[in-house]
């Protein structure tokens, strides 16, 4: 049986890329752990049956944990990019690396307004990623 994913709020800003969450080891909270910082949208509701489903994350980004007490933990920020590594013997036997890049195609020609978040602060939601 899978454990639920930890929820929790951003207790304070250390700095740009750091923020200190009010999870801890008592919690399960382990060095590498990931979460993402959001505040939760308008609630979206079933067009059939106007019922509401979920409201919706506005994502501010993702953090790992680097550092964990007994009821908090210190995690920064990151982002993961495909870089093209080369071998020590690149230069004898050279070769090329193909990379796969997402590219959005639009969906409407209208001119829709993109629901964002606020500034990252001080009470903003966190909740566990895998």
């Amino acid at each position: 049986m899978a454990s639920p994913m930890l929820t929790g709020y951003v207790l304070k800003i250390l700095s740009p890329s750091k923020v200190l969450i009010n999870l801890g080891k008592e919690q399960g909270v382990k060095k590498g752990m990931r979460f993402v910082i959001y505040e939760e949208g308008d609630m979206i509701t079933d067009p059939k049956t106007g019922k509401g489903i979920e409201k919706l994350e506005l994502v501010k980004g993702e953090i790992e944990v680097i550092h964990v007490q007994q009821k908090i933990s210190i995690a920064e920020s990151y982002t993961v990019e495909k870089r093209t590594a080369y071998t020590p013997l690149a230069m004898i036997y050279p070769y090329s690396t193909k990379e796969e890049v997402k590219v959005k195609k639009e969906l409407t020609e209208e001119t829709v307004k993109e629901v964002l978040p606020s500034k990252l602060k001080v009470g903003d939601l966190i909740r566990q990623v895998e």
